[in-house]
């Protein structure tokens, strides 16, 4: 009697057969259009890079009073900031605090992009809670706070004794952020602001942007403002726009 082999053959193989050629299939597939679409990547991560070199300086100036600033400047006592009236853009808005720079959602939208932000010495609850940057602030006790905590200790080591002046706060963190946004109040008069800003020129050109805001209400850059600006409320739409988030 002659007996036939049986032999049973499971979907299973089957199964693994199917599933391994669709993997590779897809595996060509995926590599065929990423081929196909990094040029199209290579742009956008071009006009990211464009866009993320962008640096805003913020100096808000209490104490600045426009009249005698003007009257210093026609007498050549200002030279610097007649420069940066004269080669840039100089306007009197309505007075503002500085406070009134930016809202909630101004900050947001920077977290949002990651823009590199750091706001140094500016009065009141500033910026709004969920604010993701560095912020240094004084306590009622006059000591240096920050966010992160260890801001305000690392500022200390860069500057040592030097710590407790603003301008020397300002300057140290200005040489250490090559992007993003530097906000800082500082109380200064027509001269000594005068002084700041022949130190800040050399920061400003292709990439950096310089607003200069008083609390009596004018504003001063090293870039033509745009119509928009018709008060300090407007710098912050108006710095949006320089990251390309208008």
């Amino acid at each position: 009697m002659i007996h036939f082999p049986f032999a049973y053959v499971g979907p299973g193989a089957g199964f693994a057969f199917l599933g391994s050629f669709f993997s590779i299939l897809l595996s060509l597939l995926a590599g065929i259009a990423s081929l196909l679409l990094w040029p199209f990547r290579a742009i956008v991560r071009l006009l990211r890079g464009s866009r993320t070199r962008a640096r805003v300086i913020l100096l808000g100036v209490e104490g600045f009073a426009p009249d005698r600033a003007e009257q210093l400047m026609a007498e050549g006592k200002l030279p610097h900031l007649a420069k940066l009236r004269t080669e840039g853009s100089y306007r009197k808005l309505r007075a503002a605090t500085p406070g009134g720079w930016a809202t909630p959602g101004f900050w947001k939208i920077l977290d949002q992009h990651a823009v590199d932000s750091t706001v140094l010495l500016v009065p009141g609850n500033f910026p709004a809670a969920g604010f993701r940057g560095r912020r240094l602030w004084r306590s009622d006790a006059g000591e240096l706070a920050s966010q992160p905590h260890y801001y305000a200790k690392y500022l200390v080591r860069l500057l040592g004794a030097s710590s407790g002046s603003t301008e020397a706060l300002f300057f140290s963190a200005l040489d250490h952020q090559k992007r993003g946004l530097l906000a800082c109040t500082i109380r200064s008069v027509e001269e000594e602001l005068d002084r700041m800003a022949g130190r800040l020129f050399p920061y400003t050109g292709k990439y950096t942007t310089l607003f200069v805001c008083s609390d009596q209400g004018t504003i001063l850059s090293n870039r033509e403002l745009d119509a928009n600006v018709q008060a300090i409320e407007d710098v912050a739409p108006a710095i949006l726009r320089i990251f390309g988030f208008a």
